[in-house]
Parts: C-alpha cells; sequence; structure tokens
C-alpha cells in the first residue's frame, strides 16, 4: 500500500540534469507567492503560508506528495500528487512561474514525478485534470502520451496515463 511506503518517512527528492524537486517550506513563502495557484486561481500572497502548511499536513497523512521545482536553487514552480492514492491511481497537479514557461521545465519535472509514481509508488495510473482552453497543459499531457479520457470533473477534462509493464 502507498501509505506504507519509506517516500512517506523522508521527503522524496528528485533530481533531473538541472531541476531539484524537493519540498516547499514556509523560508518558500516569498518564491511560492509568485506562481502559487489553488483551485484554478492565483492565490493571495498572505494566503501562501496557510497552503504550504496544509500541504505539509497531507504529505504527514500520506495523500499528497507536493514538490517544488528549484532550477538553479530558486523555486520556480510547484508538482505534485493530490487528492490521495486511492485505487493506485495518482492525480498529478503543476504550475511553473510565467518566466520559466516554454523552455521545456515543465516536461522535465512531469517526467521526473512519473517516473517516480510508477517506478517508486508502483501506481496503476496517473491522471491529469486540465482546462481544454490550457493549450501548452494539454499539448504537454498528449506529449507525455497522456489520453484523454472524455470524462470532465467540473470544468477539467480528465487525462490518464496507464503504466507499461
Amino acid at each position: 500500500m502507498i501509505e506504507d511506503h519509506n517516500c512517506f518517512q523522508v521527503f522524496p527528492v528528485l533530481h533531473s540534469q538541472s531541476l531539484v524537486l524537493k519540498e516547499i517550506t514556509l523560508k518558500h513563502v516569498d518564491d511560492f507567492s509568485q506562481f502559487a495557484w489553488r483551485n484554478g486561481a492565483p492565490i493571495d500572497s498572505k494566503d501562501c503560508p496557510d497552503l504550504i502548511r496544509a500541504n505539509q499536513e497531507r504529505y504527514k497523512n500520506k495523500t499528497n506528495i507536493n514538490w517544488g521545482i528549484f532550477l538553479d536553487a530558486k523555486l520556480i514552480g510547484a508538482i505534485g500528487f493530490y487528492r490521495g492514492f486511492k485505487n493506485m491511481i495518482g492525480e498529478i497537479g503543476y504550475v511553473l512561474h510565467e518566466s520559466y514557461r516554454k523552455r521545456g521545465v515543465m516536461k522535465e519535472a512531469v517526467e521526473l514525478v512519473l517516473n517516480f509514481g510508477f517506478k517508486e509508488l508502483r501506481l496503476n495510473k496517473i491522471q491529469a485534470f486540465t482546462e481544454q482552453t490550457n493549450l501548452p497543459s494539454v499539448a504537454l499531457l498528449e506529449g507525455l502520451h497522456f489520453e484523454n479520457t472524455g470524462k470532465k470533473h467540473e470544468k477539467y477534462t480528465i487525462y490518464e496515463l496507464a503504466a507499461t509493464t
């Protein structure tokens, strides 16, 4: 079971050639406030500490792993698994500071999280919920072989990627 995985004992740090994915803490609140979103809307900077603490609590409850995306030691985005891992399915979500978009950063971060989800957590599927009007996100997901399920959750279209055997 996911809840027994050792990633919930010590926060997992993921590395690529140019990125480090690690825990967002209160010391990152100023950078986090530059790009933080929740439920499809930007978050007021005064609410960012509460969101960071809420994500830390969800991690302690083993329902969420929310990484900061760091480039050259600067927090530039966030990515993670949200809403638990029911039926061995993870849902990813992500956001990137607008100054770093269209550089391949998010593709690199998503690939790290997909690898962690499938190889470490042994998830059966990974889902992403995105608005069809968010063309960069749709292109990213489709480029990584996510399939549009045709299902909706509120205003979001659900994309899925199944584990390969």
